[in-house]
């Protein structure tokens, strides 16, 4: 039996205008472990760093892309020749040891670090700066104890990160180092607003598997001058706990998918930082505006924009612990790291594919009702109405439904979909939308979801459930200019790779009278 069973809820929502996505520069970000050549690699983190002066900002992609980067240099030092070896080693240098030219402190310069004041001997982190050079951050010390403000700032913003993320989110802490003063994570203080930069941090030495210690570098202190957007102190705040929880990826698998190592620590500058909303800048090339488009791909600002999903997924599965964090995203990372020993291939996937399990759902399901919500994020997000604006408008196919009936297909991506919007014609009153599989049947990696929008009330958000053959249909009565809208057919691909065709056939067949 073929039949239609509800998706969620009823939800009701008003009439409006789709939104068009706001414009965003283009981005240089690096690719999924494998993608690029060593040299390539080498290039890329020597372009990040280029250009700029210490009073004149550079337009950067994002400013936050360069840890990936040099993670995947960190990776493939042995793939390079002698001489560009040395130049990749001086990027990966701490500041205090060389590293790139525009970020290591100069000879001359007076470098000290919290941990040797011994009221800070309670903090989970070690700050670094220099008391003079271009790289000193504002000297005021309002207190008169030797740390400039600046300097406290920074050391509370990443003890509280480090509270909720470590001692009451369960997630293991950064692995101790043997290159600072007594294993704390180190945190160096740099001018590095001039390059456009907020924040990198740097793998180090490997612990076991893929895990890797590793060292912060931050902005001196996140003036207007250099960062438009935001407060400092804002700026500061989902820095830190981005960056941060690149550290603590490092100690799970620092060579991890860039999309779930991006995606899964701009949703954590979410969770943390809840009012600052920065991670909105990377909806416009999420899957609120390119459903078409893979959510696991690695180009220009995506590995970021997939924040998004793993918003979805956390808001569906509501789980907090003490920390108020999801739960879900610490065992994704736990299994993911499992999986990297077992089966060192798609670990995200893999972890996303066995938590869906225990839940009793599978991750075509999961991405259908995603691409659904996606279509009208007021109603299924807590923040929804802020991000309507990115949803996806232009590429929206539509046709209009009229005896005889239309058929196609859509080649929809892995991990994406398609939607085709009907509009009622001139059939007469009352005729049934009849919506069926096409030439092909469903594969069992596909989804198909249904929203009926009436002339008045809710839209109505319906599934479609296929036969054991992939076989399915749906009807839709009253489709007629004077009751509904449209009507809009949802097609998944729920793939983890490839491209799948997905068949429909759209028939109106009128009402006897």
């Amino acid at each position: 039996m073929l039949f239609l069973s509800a998706l969620l809820p009823l939800v009701f929502l008003p009439a409006g205008s789709t939104a068009v996505p706001r414009d965003v520069a283009p981005a240089r970000v690096a690719d999924t472990p494998g993608a690029a050549t060593a040299e390539e690699t080498l290039a890329a983190v020597q372009a990040a760093f280029a250009g700029g002066t210490p009073h004149g900002r550079r337009q950067a992609a994002t400013g936050r892309e360069v840890t990936l980067l040099l993670a995947q240099l960190r990776r493939r030092l042995d793939d390079l020749g002698p001489h560009d070896r040395r130049v990749a080693q001086s990027f990966l240098a701490r500041p205090t040891s060389g590293g790139d030219p525009n970020v290591r402190y100069s000879r001359r310069a007076r470098v000290t670090n919290d941990c040797r004041i011994s009221r800070t001997k309670g903090s989970k982190v070690c700050v670094h700066w220099a008391r003079n050079t271009h790289h000193a951050p504002p000297k005021g010390d309002r207190d008169r104890d030797r740390l400039p403000n600046q300097v406290e700032k920074v050391r509370n913003v990443a003890n509280a990160v480090w509270g909720r993320v470590v001692t009451r989110g369960g997630y293991r802490r950064p692995p101790r180092d043997h290159a600072g003063p007594n294993g704390k994570l180190d945190l160096y203080l740099a001018n590095i607003g001039a390059w456009g930069l907020y924040g990198y941090c740097v793998t180090e030495d490997r612990v076991s598997g893929r895990a890797y210690t590793g060292y912060c570098v931050l902005d001196d202190d996140y003036s207007r001058r250099e960062f438009g957007a935001n407060t400092p102190n804002q700026n500061l705040r989902v820095t830190v706990a981005h960056e941060f929880f690149h550290a603590v990826q490092f100690g799970y698998d620092a060579f991890e998918e860039s999309w779930f190592m991006e995606g899964s620590a701009a949703w954590m500058e979410d969770e943390l930082y809840d009012a600052v909303n920065d991670n909105h800048i990377y909806l416009p090339t999420s899957p609120l505006a390119h459903p078409d488009l893979p959510l696991d791909r690695v180009s220009g600002l995506s590995v970021y924009g997939s924040w998004i999903f793993w918003r979805f997924l956390t808001e569906r599965y509501d789980d907090e612990g003490r920390s108020g964090l999801p739960r879900l995203m610490r065992r994704l990372w736990r299994d993911a790291d499992h999986l990297n020993r077992t089966k060192p291939r798609r670990q995200a996937i893999g972890a996303l594919r066995n938590e869906l399990s225990h839940r009793g759902v599978t991750l075509p399901e999961v991405y259908a009702d995603f691409s659904v919500a996606n279509r009208r994020p007021a109603a299924f997000y807590e923040e929804g109405a802020t991000y309507a604006r990115y949803v996806d408008g232009p590429s929206l196919r539509t046709l209009r439904a009229e005896t005889p009936g239309v058929a196609g297909s859509a080649r929809v991506n892995h991990l994406a979909s398609e939607t085709i919007r009907f509009l009622p014609g001139d059939s007469g009153k009352g005729p049934d939308l009849e919506l069926a599989e096409g030439a092909a049947p469903l594969p069992s990696s596909a989804a198909v979801r249904i929203a009926v929008a009436p002339v008045v009330g809710g839209v109505r958000f319906e599934t479609v459930t296929a036969d054991g053959a992939g076989g399915w249909n749906a009807s839709v009565p009253g489709f007629d200019a004077a009751t509904t809208r449209y009507v809009e057919l949802t097609l998944v691909n729920g793939a983890a790779d490839g491209v799948t065709s997905l068949a429909y056939s759209a028939d109106v067949v009128p009402q006897p009278s």
